[in-house]
This record gives C-alpha cells, sequence and structure tokens, in this order.
C-alpha cells in the first residue's frame, strides 16, 4: 500500500488507519500527512500488523511512525526500509529505530540525508542480515567525506549491493578514493554498485558526460564487473512502486 498526497488530522488518525490493516506487509507514504512534523504523538494502544515486513516513509509522518514503532510492545521484524526526505528528521530518532532493527533489516534506503557535522551519525555494523545499502545526501552536505566515512566503517561481509544517488559530481565526490574503499574485504561479496546521477537537464550545469566520467574513474569496480552508473534524471527512487 503506498499512500500518495493523503492528509491527516494528526498522528493518532494515521496509525489507527494503518491499523485498520491487520495483515498488512507492505507501507508506504508519498507526501502524506504534511502536518505532522510538529504533532504531540497520540500514541494508538493497537498493535501494528505483525506481517509488516517493508516500511516506506517521507518526512512529513516519519518522526510520528518511528516514535510510535519504538513504543510497540511487539515489534514486526521489517526486512526493507525506505526514509526518504530526512533532512528534516532528527537522526538520533532515526539512529534508534536502526537498531532496533538489527536483527532482521535487509534493505535500506536513506535519501536526501542532511548530515550537520562530519561524522557519519549511524552504526550499521551491527546489522548482520543487511544485503542492500541505498545512500542519497543532500547536495548541500559534505558528501564525499561522509561516503568515504561510510565505506571504510562498514564491516558487513555479506553485503550485496551498494548504490549512491547523487546531486553533484565533480568536486565533492572523491572517486578515486571511493574506488579504493570498495575493494575492502568487507565488500568482497558485492554483486553490484550503483550510482545514479540525479541532475535536472533543465539546469545549465547539466553534464552529458557525468556518468562515462564517474565509471572512468572508477575502474576497480568496472574491472570486477560489478559498477552500474546511470544519468537517472531528477527523479526520487523507492522501494515500492
Amino acid at each position: 500500500m503506498r499512500l500518495k498526497f493523503v492528509r491527516f488530522r494528526g498522528a493518532g488518525q494515521l496509525t489507527r488507519f494503518i491499523c485498520a490493516f491487520p495483515h498488512l506487509q507492505r507501507f508506504a507514504t508519498d507526501r502524506s500527512g504534511s502536518n505532522l512534523y510538529d504533532f504531540e504523538y497520540e500514541l494508538p494502544t493497537f498493535n501494528l500488523s505483525p506481517h509488516l515486513r517493508v516500511l516506506e516513509l517521507n518526512a512529513s509522518c516519519m518522526d510520528a511512525i518511528l516514535n510510535w514503532y519504538l513504543a510497540l510492545p511487539r515489534r514486526p521484524a521489517l526486512r526493507a526500509v525506505g526514509l526518504h526526505a530526512t533532512r528534516w528528521n532528527k537522526p538520533e530518532l532515526i539512529a534508534k529505530f536502526l537498531s532496533a532493527l538489527e536483527n532482521s533489516l535487509e534493505i535500506l534506503f536513506i535519501t536526501t540525508l542532511f548530515v550537520a557535522g562530519s561524522q557519519w551519525p549511524f552504526n550499521l555494523n551491527r546489522h548482520t542480515s543487511l544485503r542492500s545499502l541505498q545512500i542519497q545526501l543532500d547536495s548541500f552536505s559534505n558528501g564525499g567525506m561522509l561516503v568515504i566515512q561510510l565505506l571504510s566503517q562498514l564491516s558487513l561481509p555479506q553485503i550485496e549491493e551498494v548504490g549512491l544517488v547523487i546531486c553533484t559530481y565533480k568536486k565533492i565526490y572523491p572517486w578515486d578514493e571511493i574506488d579504493a574503499a570498495l575493494q575492502r574485504p568487507s565488500f568482497s561479496r558485492l554483486k553490484t554498485v550503483t550510482i545514479r546521477v540525479n541532475q535536472s537537464r533543465l539546469l545549465p550545469e547539466w553534464d552529458h558526460n557525468a556518468s562515462s566520467q564517474i565509471t572512468d574513474r572508477l575502474p576497480r569496480g568496472r574491472a570486477r564487473g560489478i559498477l552500474h552508473v546511470y544519468d537517472t534524471g531528477y527523479q526520487s527512487l523507492y522501494l515500492l512502486p
């Protein structure tokens, strides 16, 4: 189930709506509940569907849903999570939520992440089931430093897919270092490295050769046959259609 442009009077109404589907397995919001940023959370006393495995949230209702999930006495074992437009959300809340999924999470998308400092805010090394990690950093972040820090700290030998969504590429992304980091033993089982160049063709700085230039700067990934670089245009990526 995906909600698009649906408004709720408060977090309580949204969570009651979700609980009306006791066999729900997949839930996503797309710009829904846009009045919930500063809502005083009215947490329901009934549980979320125990069958829920895929959860995808936009910024407007993210804090409400994450707080509710963490307050549940019995939490469904989520396997795939997409957290979008997280620049407005609290990194410490997201970190606490991710920590609650250490034994079940297999796929993680985090998009439009804004990191105020120079430290990657989430420790993912306890997620022993994580197979796929997709990250999009806010274009105003210190993207290159944070990507290198994440790849250098990650120690998940079971991971099979790493993806980056970037808005710029020439100055802030040290591709040579990224290429080297992806050769660490922790990435020995990598099957796919996907880089999506997310740039608008309507802007004057759009570069027709961005994808090929990035490919040239990642020779070791290319030699392993795992590198895929796409010019996606300006679009959002989601877990659920």
